[in-house]
């Protein structure tokens, strides 16, 4: 469903106009099961570099990092 509904409508064409217009890119998943097997044969297909990060990275979870900020805010840390 991620090659389907991101991938291929977006990513692809967005990563290689990137490429194109720096010399360089490279897409960021989160380990995840669901970006490991097609996933990994999509991006061989389409050219695509990744960097493999690991999965509930706290870095790529938005929701995470903001309840740490509000924490900090709050003084709760």
């Amino acid at each position: 469903m991620y090659v389907e509904t991101v991938m291929e409508p977006y990513l692809v064409l967005f990563w290689h106009q990137c490429y194109e217009e720096y010399g360089w890119a490279q897409v960021i998943e989160d380990g995840a099961s669901g970006h490991q097997k097609s996933v990994r044969m999509y991006r061989l297909k389409n050219k695509v570099d990744a960097v493999q990060w690991p999965a509930q990275s706290l870095d790529l979870n938005l929701i995470e990092a903001l309840r740490m900020d509000l924490e900090t805010e709050l003084g709760e840390t």
